[in-house]
């Protein structure tokens, strides 16, 4: 694991966040609906599976910031 975020990377890894939440967003708003309605199971699992990876990377990232602003504090 990483250190967590570093203050000079504060403002990339804050891009890095709100990056990942717009394709998440756009994932399960756009993108899976429109997979089911065509009923196709490949392009259902892959986008579920991407939606999966978004869902992690997220947690990680704001695991970080907790982190970071932990040992920021103490």
């Amino acid at each position: 694991m990483s250190q967590g975020v570093k203050n000079e990377q504060k403002a990339q890894a804050h891009v890095a966040v709100i990056v990942t939440l717009v394709a998440l967003i756009s994932l399960v708003v756009m993108a899976l609906p429109g997979a089911i309605k065509r009923g196709e199971n490949i392009p259902i699992a892959r986008i579920s599976i991407m939606v999966l990876t978004n869902l992690v990377a997220l947690v990680y990232f704001i695991r970080s910031f907790i982190a970071a602003r932990k040992n920021r504090l103490s």
